[in-house]
């Protein structure tokens, strides 16, 4: 009696004198959802429904029995003693019977009934893998419950379809506008709107559905849907641009037409200011790439090239968006040609004049710096290392960080030095310098001068009083790295340190500190 009450009680709020609309179908998940097929059905039940369900036949054999009467008194957890089980299935119908109509948990899955027991007669099942409910249409054409069982639906129908929503309303209602269950992962707008075009006739309007019903993470989904549409939206017309600048770009360099040249760069432009707009630089690429494959003129797949390589600068700048990553170098060294670099003597930092370099790099977001710094900081390490692979004993007195001397401990210090211990390092100065460090500043070009700057910072003498083979080693290591793009951009700008007055214990740095200023990042290593 307890466990038909309780079924009783929620047939009543969820089942009696409503509609139910099951819309169910194949569904393939992905960033835009289909749905291969699509189809419903419309449920609508009454008191006398209800006992066909409990599996309970009449025995006191009374030909006016009033399935309507046992219902409202089911409600009440009363039972006439003249009701018993029809057969041994009844209990396992008892067991299950509040959970089989417990449609938002329990429907899951639904199909045509495939007859395999012999004494039910149904047509659709609904249901889970533990129970399901059986439908049987009359000749409005709607679907009225008539059995529980307790097996697997998946076992007892023909083919499986997922249940993607479930609507209600009230009879009198002429179209559903009530969501009370949608599938996980499904996004509502879409479903929908492919289900109102596929059953015009069904008594759906996309128009009138109330989406706030459904659960928060769901409207946040739905959310996700409509900015994944838009996007595709804006890849098409993407697509369309791309074709037209494939077809100005043809005719101007094949054809010499300068009408499709002028048309051809005005596409340009609008292109790059859509792609900036939507983020979308790598669908450009990805089309350009298949349009350079598939040509074979030199002078097309050229242009294409430096399409790509503009979308490129553009998605650098766009990601960049101004912040820029000022990192620091220092290089120590002591004035000897046996002590390597950032020796360590009993423990002791090893110190006795700073250069410093600093490079200002754009920094993409997401982009793993650790790297860029480890790669920048071996650079300017080995360009030390080379450095102090030549005696230096030229004062620090002009205070611009350019020369190395030892350590002093106060300002007078270098006056009592010994003139033996000084060493004039022009002597280790080919008098007869190579044309690479003897080549004129402006006769170089942007690239070159860059990377002449760099050294000559970071080394803290000019090309010219270097050794040109010591110049042409940095030199071929530093463009590298420049060539790279890891210090694409960069402004090196020298800055000078003062000595330090005293060696203090200190350890290799081996890890940056990242602190935010305003829109950049300062790294110090």
């Amino acid at each position: 009696m307890k466990k038909i009450g309780d079924a009783a009680k929620y047939y009543k709020q969820h089942f009696n004198e409503k509609n139910l609309l099951v819309i169910y179908g194949q569904f393939e998940e992905g960033k835009i959802q289909l749905f291969p097929m699509l189809s419903y059905m419309e449920i609508y039940a009454t008191k006398s429904n209800f006992f066909h369900l409990t599996g309970l036949e009449d025995t006191s054999g009374n030909q006016r029995f009033d399935k309507k009467e046992f219902f409202n008194n089911a409600i009440k957890y009363k039972i006439a003693s003249n009701f018993d089980y029809r057969d041994e299935n009844t209990e396992l119908k008892l067991e299950v019977i509040l959970k089989a109509l417990n449609y938002t948990g329990n429907f899951r899955m639904s199909g045509d009934y495939n007859h395999g027991r012999p004494n039910l007669e149904t047509d659709i099942l609904v249901g889970g893998q533990h129970c399901c409910l059986g439908f049987i249409e009359d000749e409005n054409g709607y679907y009225r419950p008539n059995t529980v069982l307790e097996a697997d639906v998946r076992n007892e129908i023909i083919e499986s379809n997922q249940v993607l929503a479930i609507m209600q309303k009230e009879p009198k209602d002429k179209t559903y506008t009530q969501i009370c269950y949608l599938k996980n992962d499904v996004y509502a707008h879409k479903l929908f709107r492919e289900f109102c075009t596929r059953n015009p006739d069904a008594p759906v309007s996309q128009h009138t559905i109330n989406y706030s019903t459904l659960l928060p993470r769901q409207q946040a989904k739905e959310q996700v849907f409509f900015a994944l549409e838009q996007k595709e939206e804006q890849k098409k017309e993407i697509k369309a641009l791309l074709d037209s600048i494939a077809d100005s770009r043809k005719k101007a360099i094949i054809n010499n037409d300068e009408n499709a040249l002028e048309r051809y760069y005005n596409l340009q432009d609008s292109l790059y200011e859509k792609i900036q707009q939507a983020n979308l630089f790598d669908f450009a690429k990805e089309i350009l790439e298949k349009q350079q494959s598939k040509t074979s003129n030199d002078d097309i797949v050229s242009e294409i090239q430096a399409e790509i390589s503009q979308i490129d600068k553009l998605k650098l700048e766009y990601e960049t968006k101004g912040r820029t990553a000022t990192v620091s170098f220092s290089i120590h060294g002591k004035n000897d040609i046996n002590t390597p670099k950032f020796a360590m003597s009993n423990g002791e930092y090893v110190a006795t004049a700073t250069r410093q370099i600093t490079f200002d790099i754009p920094i993409p977001p997401r982009k793993p710096l650790k790297a860029l710094y480890i790669k920048m900081r071996d650079v300017v390490h080995s360009i030390a290392d080379k450095f102090k692979s030549k005696p230096d004993n030229k004062s620090s007195g002009s205070g611009n960080g350019s020369s190395i001397s030892k350590p002093q401990t106060d300002n007078n210090q270098s006056k009592d030095k010994k003139p033996e211990q000084k060493q004039d390092i022009s002597q280790t100065i080919p008098s007869q310098p190579s044309v690479q460090t003897d080549i004129p500043n402006n006769s170089l070009s942007e690239e070159d001068k860059a990377v002449r700057t760099i050294i000559e910072q970071a080394t803290g003498k000019k090309a010219e009083e270097m050794s040109p083979q010591l110049f042409e080693q940095l030199f071929e290591q530093v463009k590298e790295l420049y060539q790279e793009n890891i210090v694409n951009q960069a402004k090196p700008q020298h800055k000078s340190e003062p000595a330090p007055k005293t060696a203090e214990p200190k350890e290799e740095p081996t890890e940056h500190s990242l602190t935010a200023e305003k829109d950049s990042y300062e790294i110090d290593l």
